[in-house]
């Protein structure tokens, strides 16, 4: 399993997500171990993501995820309510499907 940590520089939700992963894969038993990029700001470089985005096995954990521009990303919890960070439960999920 590859877990990838795509962010941009100064992102204001790098640390919420390097905890997110931490704790996810903690609470999963797995070690705590993943590859981050630093996108450039060279947009020809390839796929853009929102800041941050978290990949499993080079999916999105967000099943449903729309590209979107460079940028700091706008993720929605449980409830719906803006969040910096998808959820717990879309990480879980993703990396439990890997796992299997």
């Amino acid at each position: 399993m590859n877990i990838e940590l795509v962010y941009d520089t100064g992102c204001p939700n790098l640390k919420a997500a390097r905890d997110l992963l931490r704790s996810t894969l903690g609470e999963l038993g797995h070690p705590a171990e993943w590859s981050e990029k630093q996108q450039s700001l060279d947009a020809s470089a390839g796929t853009r993501y929102g800041s941050p985005t978290i990949l499993v096995d080079g999916r999105d954990v967000v099943v449903d995820a729309v590209p979107q521009a460079a940028g700091c990303r706008i993720y929605r919890d449980e409830d719906g309510n803006p969040s910096g960070v998808p959820s717990a439960g879309a990480v879980m999920l993703a990396v439990k499907t890997a796992l299997e």
